[in-house]
Protein backbone atom coordinates (compact mmCIF):
# COMPACT_ATOMS: atom_id res chain seq x y z
CA UNK A 1 0.00 0.00 0.00
CA UNK A 2 1.68 2.73 -1.33
CA UNK A 3 -0.32 6.14 -0.69
CA UNK A 4 0.93 9.49 -0.39
CA UNK A 5 1.36 10.72 2.79
CA UNK A 6 -1.02 14.02 2.26
CA UNK A 7 -4.41 10.83 1.54
CA UNK A 8 -3.73 9.86 4.90
CA UNK A 9 -6.78 12.49 6.23
CA UNK A 10 -9.03 9.79 5.00
CA UNK A 11 -8.10 7.32 6.46
CA UNK A 12 -10.06 6.38 10.24
CA UNK A 13 -9.85 4.12 12.98
CA UNK A 14 -12.32 1.31 12.54
CA UNK A 15 -11.79 -0.79 15.58
CA UNK A 16 -9.29 -1.79 18.60
CA UNK A 17 -8.34 -4.86 20.90
CA UNK A 18 -5.84 -5.32 23.48
CA UNK A 19 -4.49 -8.85 24.37
CA UNK A 20 -2.04 -9.88 27.28
CA UNK A 21 -0.02 -12.75 26.81
CA UNK A 22 2.47 -13.81 30.12
CA UNK A 23 5.74 -14.76 28.66
CA UNK A 24 8.26 -17.39 30.50
CA UNK A 25 11.75 -16.25 30.71
CA UNK A 26 14.46 -18.80 29.36
CA UNK A 27 15.82 -18.84 32.76
CA UNK A 28 15.06 -16.44 36.12
CA UNK A 29 16.90 -13.12 35.87
CA UNK A 30 17.73 -11.39 39.49
CA UNK A 31 18.56 -7.98 39.89
CA UNK A 32 18.73 -5.82 43.34
CA UNK A 33 14.85 -5.68 43.40
CA UNK A 34 13.47 -8.00 41.12
CA UNK A 35 13.16 -11.57 40.89
CA UNK A 36 11.75 -12.63 37.51
CA UNK A 37 10.52 -15.48 35.99
CA UNK A 38 8.04 -14.50 33.40
CA UNK A 39 7.06 -10.62 32.11
CA UNK A 40 3.54 -9.46 30.70
CA UNK A 41 3.61 -8.26 27.11
CA UNK A 42 0.01 -6.46 26.18
CA UNK A 43 -0.69 -6.26 22.22
CA UNK A 44 -2.89 -3.03 21.15
CA UNK A 45 -4.05 -3.27 17.73
CA UNK A 46 -5.93 -0.96 15.73
CA UNK A 47 -7.41 -1.15 12.45
CA UNK A 48 -8.25 1.26 10.07
CA UNK A 49 -11.34 1.22 7.54
CA UNK A 50 -9.48 0.05 4.77
CA UNK A 51 -8.29 -2.67 7.00
CA UNK A 52 -4.78 -1.66 7.72
CA UNK A 53 -3.37 -3.24 11.16
CA UNK A 54 -0.98 -0.76 13.50
CA UNK A 55 0.33 -2.47 16.43
CA UNK A 56 1.58 -1.35 19.36
CA UNK A 57 3.21 -2.94 23.01
CA UNK A 58 3.50 -2.84 26.43
CA UNK A 59 6.46 -4.75 28.68
CA UNK A 60 5.86 -4.87 31.97
CA UNK A 61 8.02 -7.28 34.63
CA UNK A 62 5.50 -9.68 35.51
CA UNK A 63 2.71 -7.57 37.22
CA UNK A 64 0.35 -4.99 36.04
CA UNK A 65 -0.22 -6.04 32.50
CA UNK A 66 -4.25 -6.87 33.47
CA UNK A 67 -5.03 -3.42 34.68
CA UNK A 68 -2.77 -2.08 31.33
CA UNK A 69 -4.78 -4.23 29.16
CA UNK A 70 -8.40 -2.93 31.12
CA UNK A 71 -7.29 0.63 31.08
CA UNK A 72 -6.70 0.14 27.45
CA UNK A 73 -9.49 -1.49 26.22
CA UNK A 74 -12.07 0.57 28.51
CA UNK A 75 -10.75 3.80 28.64
CA UNK A 76 -8.17 4.80 25.22
CA UNK A 77 -9.80 2.68 22.60
CA UNK A 78 -13.01 3.55 22.94
CA UNK A 79 -11.89 7.23 22.34
CA UNK A 80 -10.39 6.08 18.78
CA UNK A 81 -13.02 5.22 17.08
CA UNK A 82 -13.87 7.28 13.74
CA UNK A 83 -10.43 9.51 14.51
CA UNK A 84 -8.08 9.91 12.05
CA UNK A 85 -4.60 8.11 11.92
CA UNK A 86 -2.73 11.08 12.79
CA UNK A 87 -0.80 10.11 16.69
CA UNK A 88 -0.06 13.52 18.20
CA UNK A 89 -3.70 14.79 18.61
CA UNK A 90 -4.70 11.54 19.19
CA UNK A 91 -2.26 11.24 21.88
CA UNK A 92 -3.30 14.60 23.68
CA UNK A 93 -6.94 13.55 23.55
CA UNK A 94 -6.42 10.63 25.31
CA UNK A 95 -3.43 11.91 27.62
CA UNK A 96 -6.58 14.27 29.03
CA UNK A 97 -8.96 11.14 29.24
CA UNK A 98 -6.95 9.73 31.77
CA UNK A 99 -4.63 12.48 33.27
CA UNK A 100 -7.26 12.40 36.62
CA UNK A 101 -6.01 9.06 37.51
CA UNK A 102 -2.18 10.18 37.41
CA UNK A 103 0.43 10.72 34.54
CA UNK A 104 3.05 8.36 35.88
CA UNK A 105 2.98 4.37 35.73
CA UNK A 106 -0.28 2.71 34.42
CA UNK A 107 -1.82 5.71 32.12
CA UNK A 108 1.61 6.36 30.65
CA UNK A 109 2.41 2.76 30.01
CA UNK A 110 -1.16 2.25 28.57
CA UNK A 111 -0.98 5.17 26.40
CA UNK A 112 2.71 4.44 25.20
CA UNK A 113 0.82 1.03 24.15
CA UNK A 114 -1.74 2.86 21.98
CA UNK A 115 0.54 5.49 21.07
CA UNK A 116 2.52 3.07 19.04
CA UNK A 117 0.43 0.78 17.29
CA UNK A 118 -0.55 4.57 16.02
CA UNK A 119 2.51 5.41 14.42
CA UNK A 120 2.87 1.85 13.00
CA UNK A 121 -0.74 2.20 11.65
CA UNK A 122 0.79 5.64 9.83
CA UNK A 123 3.90 4.14 8.51
CA UNK A 124 1.72 1.35 7.23
CA UNK A 125 -0.79 3.42 5.48
CA UNK A 126 1.73 5.79 4.07
CA UNK A 127 4.01 2.61 2.72
CA UNK A 128 7.05 4.16 4.60
CA UNK A 129 9.00 2.81 7.44
CA UNK A 130 8.97 4.56 11.23
CA UNK A 131 12.25 6.04 10.57
CA UNK A 132 11.42 7.68 6.81
CA UNK A 133 7.86 9.20 8.91
CA UNK A 134 10.93 10.49 11.68
CA UNK A 135 13.38 11.48 9.38
CA UNK A 136 16.28 9.07 9.26
CA UNK A 137 19.60 10.47 9.90
CA UNK A 138 22.06 7.46 10.17
CA UNK A 139 22.12 3.43 8.94
CA UNK A 140 22.81 2.11 12.60
CA UNK A 141 23.19 2.99 15.69
CA UNK A 142 25.97 1.77 18.54
CA UNK A 143 24.41 -1.34 21.05
CA UNK A 144 25.32 -2.59 24.28
CA UNK A 145 24.83 -5.84 25.85
CA UNK A 146 22.98 -5.83 28.83
CA UNK A 147 21.93 -8.15 31.47
CA UNK A 148 19.92 -8.63 34.70
CA UNK A 149 22.21 -10.68 35.90
CA UNK A 150 22.77 -10.51 39.69
CA UNK A 151 21.79 -13.98 40.26
CA UNK A 152 25.12 -14.83 38.58
CA UNK A 153 28.59 -16.33 39.88
CA UNK A 154 31.68 -14.24 38.80
CA UNK A 155 32.74 -16.86 36.77
CA UNK A 156 28.96 -16.92 34.97
CA UNK A 157 28.69 -13.04 35.06
CA UNK A 158 32.56 -12.81 33.39
CA UNK A 159 31.55 -15.85 30.76
CA UNK A 160 28.31 -13.30 30.12
CA UNK A 161 30.01 -10.31 28.97
CA UNK A 162 32.83 -11.95 27.37
CA UNK A 163 30.30 -13.46 24.74
CA UNK A 164 28.80 -10.29 24.11
CA UNK A 165 32.36 -8.28 23.53
CA UNK A 166 33.31 -11.34 21.11
CA UNK A 167 29.90 -10.61 18.82
CA UNK A 168 30.99 -7.22 18.91
CA UNK A 169 28.54 -4.83 21.39
CA UNK A 170 30.05 -1.51 22.13
CA UNK A 171 29.72 -1.89 25.72
CA UNK A 172 28.37 -3.85 28.51
CA UNK A 173 26.20 -2.88 31.54
CA UNK A 174 25.85 -5.20 34.60
CA UNK A 175 23.96 -5.57 37.72
CA UNK A 176 24.81 -4.10 40.95
CA UNK A 177 23.55 -4.66 44.67
CA UNK A 178 24.50 -7.83 46.33
CA UNK A 179 24.58 -6.09 49.88
CA UNK A 180 28.10 -5.27 50.11
CA UNK A 181 29.89 -2.60 47.91
CA UNK A 182 33.09 -4.68 48.21
CA UNK A 183 31.49 -7.45 46.71
CA UNK A 184 29.79 -5.54 44.00
CA UNK A 185 33.37 -4.19 43.26
CA UNK A 186 34.86 -7.90 43.06
CA UNK A 187 32.50 -8.57 40.38
CA UNK A 188 32.55 -4.78 38.61
CA UNK A 189 36.85 -5.23 38.76
CA UNK A 190 35.95 -9.39 37.22
CA UNK A 191 33.88 -7.73 34.65
CA UNK A 192 36.64 -4.74 34.03
CA UNK A 193 39.41 -7.44 33.24
CA UNK A 194 37.22 -9.74 31.09
CA UNK A 195 36.33 -7.01 28.88
CA UNK A 196 39.34 -4.89 28.51
CA UNK A 197 38.81 -0.78 27.56
CA UNK A 198 35.32 -0.73 26.10
CA UNK A 199 32.64 1.18 28.01
CA UNK A 200 31.49 -0.64 31.70
CA UNK A 201 28.55 0.45 33.08
CA UNK A 202 26.65 -0.62 36.34
CA UNK A 203 23.04 -0.68 37.27
CA UNK A 204 21.85 -0.12 40.37
CA UNK A 205 18.15 -0.64 40.18
CA UNK A 206 17.08 2.36 42.88
CA UNK A 207 18.55 0.13 45.40
CA UNK A 208 20.81 2.72 47.45
CA UNK A 209 20.10 5.72 49.40
CA UNK A 210 22.22 8.78 48.64
CA UNK A 211 25.32 8.19 50.89
CA UNK A 212 25.46 4.67 49.87
CA UNK A 213 25.51 5.78 45.78
CA UNK A 214 28.23 8.45 47.03
CA UNK A 215 30.38 5.60 48.70
CA UNK A 216 29.99 3.41 45.57
CA UNK A 217 31.19 6.09 43.12
CA UNK A 218 34.03 6.78 44.99
CA UNK A 219 34.80 2.71 45.25
CA UNK A 220 34.27 1.99 41.89
CA UNK A 221 36.07 4.73 40.42
CA UNK A 222 39.50 3.41 39.26
CA UNK A 223 37.00 1.07 37.22
CA UNK A 224 36.17 4.05 34.53
CA UNK A 225 32.58 3.24 34.40
CA UNK A 226 30.43 5.02 31.57
CA UNK A 227 27.85 5.32 34.20
CA UNK A 228 26.46 3.93 37.50
CA UNK A 229 22.45 3.61 36.64
CA UNK A 230 19.78 4.22 38.96
CA UNK A 231 21.37 4.33 42.07
CA UNK A 232 18.71 5.92 44.41
CA UNK A 233 14.98 6.24 43.92
CA UNK A 234 13.48 7.05 40.44
CA UNK A 235 11.31 9.73 42.16
CA UNK A 236 14.00 11.41 44.15
CA UNK A 237 15.00 14.69 42.07
CA UNK A 238 16.59 16.46 45.08
CA UNK A 239 18.65 12.92 45.66
CA UNK A 240 19.90 12.96 42.37
CA UNK A 241 21.18 16.82 42.25
CA UNK A 242 22.83 16.25 45.32
CA UNK A 243 24.44 12.72 44.55
CA UNK A 244 25.54 14.34 41.58
CA UNK A 245 27.02 17.23 42.79
CA UNK A 246 29.52 14.68 44.95
CA UNK A 247 29.38 11.64 42.53
CA UNK A 248 33.15 10.63 41.34
CA UNK A 249 31.02 8.71 38.53
CA UNK A 250 28.84 9.47 35.89
CA UNK A 251 25.04 9.16 36.94
CA UNK A 252 22.63 7.18 34.38
CA UNK A 253 18.46 7.12 34.96
CA UNK A 254 14.95 8.47 33.73
CA UNK A 255 13.67 5.15 33.15
CA UNK A 256 11.11 5.26 35.76
CA UNK A 257 10.49 9.27 34.66
CA UNK A 258 7.05 8.97 32.79
CA UNK A 259 6.61 12.58 30.86
CA UNK A 260 8.02 15.57 29.38
CA UNK A 261 7.56 17.45 32.41
CA UNK A 262 9.40 14.83 35.06
CA UNK A 263 12.25 14.78 32.57
CA UNK A 264 12.58 18.32 31.98
CA UNK A 265 12.59 18.99 36.24
CA UNK A 266 15.70 16.31 36.30
CA UNK A 267 16.96 18.17 33.68
CA UNK A 268 16.74 21.90 34.88
CA UNK A 269 18.45 20.15 37.75
CA UNK A 270 21.65 18.46 36.56
CA UNK A 271 20.42 15.46 38.37
CA UNK A 272 21.97 13.04 35.80
CA UNK A 273 24.85 12.95 32.97
CA UNK A 274 23.06 10.13 30.55
CA UNK A 275 19.05 10.18 29.97
CA UNK A 276 17.10 6.47 29.59
CA UNK A 277 13.60 7.54 29.17
CA UNK A 278 11.80 4.33 28.31
CA UNK A 279 9.58 4.83 25.17
CA UNK A 280 6.74 2.64 26.48
CA UNK A 281 6.92 4.39 29.96
CA UNK A 282 6.51 8.31 29.16
CA UNK A 283 3.42 7.32 27.00
CA UNK A 284 5.11 5.99 23.34
CA UNK A 285 7.02 7.32 20.79
CA UNK A 286 5.19 11.20 20.11
CA UNK A 287 6.15 11.75 24.09
CA UNK A 288 9.58 10.19 23.73
CA UNK A 289 10.47 12.66 20.44
CA UNK A 290 9.78 15.66 22.68
CA UNK A 291 12.02 14.46 25.45
CA UNK A 292 14.68 13.77 23.27
CA UNK A 293 14.51 17.06 21.73
CA UNK A 294 14.62 18.61 25.41
CA UNK A 295 18.28 16.18 25.47
CA UNK A 296 19.71 17.62 22.66
CA UNK A 297 18.71 21.28 24.22
CA UNK A 298 20.26 20.51 27.23
CA UNK A 299 23.10 18.47 25.55
CA UNK A 300 22.80 15.43 27.79
CA UNK A 301 23.56 11.96 25.32
CA UNK A 302 20.24 9.75 24.99
CA UNK A 303 20.35 5.85 25.96
CA UNK A 304 17.10 4.36 26.04
CA UNK A 305 16.00 1.93 28.78
CA UNK A 306 15.12 -1.69 26.81
CA UNK A 307 13.15 -1.89 24.28
CA UNK A 308 16.33 -2.44 21.77
CA UNK A 309 14.06 -3.26 18.48
CA UNK A 310 12.06 0.48 18.89
CA UNK A 311 14.38 2.00 20.60
CA UNK A 312 16.81 1.90 17.93
CA UNK A 313 14.60 3.05 15.23
CA UNK A 314 13.93 6.41 17.33
CA UNK A 315 17.78 6.29 18.20
CA UNK A 316 18.55 6.75 14.01
CA UNK A 317 16.50 9.36 13.82
CA UNK A 318 17.45 12.07 16.79
CA UNK A 319 20.71 14.01 17.42
CA UNK A 320 20.87 13.06 20.98
CA UNK A 321 21.02 9.39 20.24
CA UNK A 322 23.68 7.54 22.18
CA UNK A 323 23.58 3.65 22.91
CA UNK A 324 20.53 1.54 22.54
CA UNK A 325 20.64 -1.27 24.80
CA UNK A 326 19.70 -4.92 24.11
CA UNK A 327 18.88 -6.57 26.87
CA UNK A 328 19.98 -10.41 26.63
CA UNK A 329 16.46 -12.19 27.59
CA UNK A 330 14.00 -9.85 27.99
CA UNK A 331 13.81 -8.52 24.03
CA UNK A 332 10.78 -9.14 21.97
CA UNK A 333 13.06 -11.52 19.83
CA UNK A 334 14.73 -13.44 22.94
CA UNK A 335 10.66 -13.71 24.10
CA UNK A 336 9.63 -15.55 21.03
CA UNK A 337 7.24 -13.01 20.11
CA UNK A 338 8.04 -11.94 17.06
CA UNK A 339 7.82 -13.98 13.19
CA UNK A 340 10.52 -12.11 12.25
CA UNK A 341 13.98 -11.70 14.46
CA UNK A 342 15.32 -8.60 15.28
CA UNK A 343 18.98 -8.65 16.21
CA UNK A 344 21.90 -6.89 16.91
CA UNK A 345 24.65 -7.61 14.50
CA UNK A 346 28.28 -6.55 14.65
CA UNK A 347 27.33 -4.61 17.64
CA UNK A 348 25.41 -2.13 15.52
CA UNK A 349 21.40 -1.97 15.44
CA UNK A 350 19.89 -1.29 11.84
CA UNK A 351 16.22 -0.61 11.28
CA UNK A 352 13.58 -2.66 9.73
CA UNK A 353 13.26 -1.77 5.91
CA UNK A 354 9.32 -2.02 6.12
CA UNK A 355 6.35 -0.15 6.23
CA UNK A 356 5.92 0.69 10.04
CA UNK A 357 7.61 -0.18 12.78
CA UNK A 358 8.00 -3.42 11.30
CA UNK A 359 7.52 -5.88 14.72
CA UNK A 360 5.66 -8.73 13.27
CA UNK A 361 4.26 -10.37 16.22
CA UNK A 362 4.09 -14.01 16.26
CA UNK A 363 0.19 -14.84 17.12
CA UNK A 364 -0.01 -17.91 16.69
CA UNK A 365 2.47 -18.55 19.34
CA UNK A 366 1.57 -16.05 21.50
CA UNK A 367 -1.98 -18.01 21.38
CA UNK A 368 -0.62 -20.75 24.11
CA UNK A 369 0.39 -17.90 27.11
CA UNK A 370 -2.59 -15.54 26.54
CA UNK A 371 -4.16 -14.30 29.76
CA UNK A 372 -8.18 -14.89 29.84
CA UNK A 373 -10.06 -12.56 32.01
Amino acid sequence: MNRAVTSEADIRIATGTAQLYRLPLARPLSDQTHHLEHVDLTIVRLTSDDKTIGDGYALTVGTGGAAVRELIETSLIPRLHGKDIHPRPLWHELWRAVHDLGSRGLTAIAIGAVDIALWDLLGKVAGRPLTDLLGRSRATIPAYGSGVNLNLSVGELTQQVRRWVEVGYKGVKVKVGTGSLREDRRRLEAVRNAIGDIPLMADANQGWNVPQAIEACSLFADLELTWLEEPILAEDLLGYARLRERATTPIAAGENLFSVHEVNQYLAMSAFDYLQADVVKVGGITPFLDIAALAHAWNVPLAPHHKMELSGQLLCCLPAGYLVEDLEGMSLTDLGALRRAIRVEDGLYSPPAVPGHGLEFDFEHLAKFRVSR
